[in-house]
């Protein structure tokens, strides 16, 4: 069956200054993400692949990205540890595959304090259908949750990952305690993905 695709929506020309302009990691309270280059290029040259990732960065060769700028919908009731691994999920509400693996993230996340922490990233246009699976079927889900509706934002941060614009979701993102992109993976993960990830990256 053919993955589930993001609408797409116009998409504002701030989207490719953003990238090309920036020169940090870090996200202005103007809300444009910004993202470090190496060689004047977005996106790095990924270094390795496997069952897990599309693409893997080694250390060197990775690029530090910051989030888009969003609307925070939910917390996690215990705050988050700084400069630890993130486990960044592009999802949206109408998205089947997306809704049924967030909670093996937050599941998976659990047992170990050293396990990245996920980081839902709803690309949803329609806020009443993200209201709706929060308040119901994604009531117990405790994670953080960042609502992204900005085109350029998201532009940019689909650019900085090198996916399409828009992405099949979900897209997966893993991100090292330094910020840098240390794997991509367009679509769902397994349990046993999951488990690959603790040997890959050694959390």
């Amino acid at each position: 069956a053919a993955k589930p695709v993001l609408r797409r929506a116009p998409v504002m020309a701030q989207a490719a200054s953003a990238i090309q302009g920036a020169q940090t990691a870090d996200q202005g309270k103007g809300g444009k993400l910004l993202v470090e280059h190496k060689k004047g290029n977005a996106v790095a040259e990924a270094s390795s692949q496997g069952p897990l990732c599309d693409r893997r960065f080694d250390p060197p060769k990775a690029i530090r990205i910051a989030l888009p700028a969003g609307r925070t919908m939910r917390e996690r009731s215990a705050p988050s540890h700084e400069e630890r691994w993130r486990w960044v999920n592009l999802w949206a509400a109408w998205c089947k595959p997306c809704i049924e693996e967030m909670p093996l993230l937050v599941r998976w996340a659990r047992p170990g304090a050293e396990r990245p922490q996920p980081l839902f990233v709803s690309l949803d246009d329609d806020e009443r259908q993200l209201r709706r699976y929060l308040d119901g079927q994604g009531a117990t889900l405790d994670a953080d949750i960042l609502w992204v509706q900005d085109e350029a934002a998201r532009s940019a941060f689909f650019e900085a990952m090198g996916v399409d614009d828009p992405p099949a979701l979900p897209v997966q993102a893993l991100l090292d305690p330094q910020g840098r992109l240390r794997c991509v993976r367009v679509g769902s993960v397994s349990e046993a993905d999951l488990m690959r990830a603790l040997d890959a990256f050694s959390f």
